[in-house]
This record gives structure tokens, sequence and C-alpha cells, in this order.
């Protein structure tokens, strides 16, 4: 597993350069393939794929603006007006679904 604190200026930089090279093969790569639509990253939100909602609920706005861009503002306002867990305060609900609807 890859150590950040392990490297310092005395070790080899191509060293840490293939490491992180490769764990972007490993990860991001497969990542960026699997939510390359709109439509993926959608449904992987709706499954809540730990992917994309390790950070917590805030993965909600994403999913949203998700939905926004596919000019499916309907149901980015029904998303937010559903959102129930770690739901901001409804100023902040209310302001996002006014501008989503212009």
């Amino acid at each position: 597993m890859f150590c950040a604190k392990c490297y310092n200026n005395s070790n080899d930089i191509k060293e840490l350069g293939n490491i992180i090279l490769e764990y972007i093969d490993k990860y991001a790569f497969s990542f960026w393939e699997k939510y390359s639509t709109i439509q993926a990253l959608i449904d992987g939100y709706k499954n809540q794929d730990i992917e994309l909602t390790i950070t917590g609920n805030s993965y909600v706005w994403s999913m949203a603006a998700a939905y926004w861009l596919k000019g499916e503002a309907e149901n980015a306002r029904q998303i937010l007006e559903g959102w129930s867990q770690g739901r901001p305060s409804e100023e902040d609900i209310n302001r996002a679904i006014e501008k989503l609807m212009k």
C-alpha cells in the first residue's frame, strides 16, 4: 500500500511516480469508465454506490445536478424535496430548487 509519509526528498522520485501511476491505472481509470455518462452517475447515486457516496449525504446535490444536466429539472426538484438523511436547511433546499426551475 502507498504511504505518502514514507517518501521524502531523499527517496527516488521515479519510484514514487510509478506508484502513483499504478494507483491511477488501478483505481481511477475503472472509476472514470464506470461513471463516464451522466446516467451512470445517476444510477450510482440511486444505488448509493460507496464510490460516490463515501463522503456522506452531500452526494444528493450531485445527483440533483446530474438530473438537471440531463434536462430533467423536475427529477432534480423531487430529489431535493425528498432528501431526508443529512438534509440541509429548508432555506438552502428552496434556494436550490428555485435555481433549478428557472
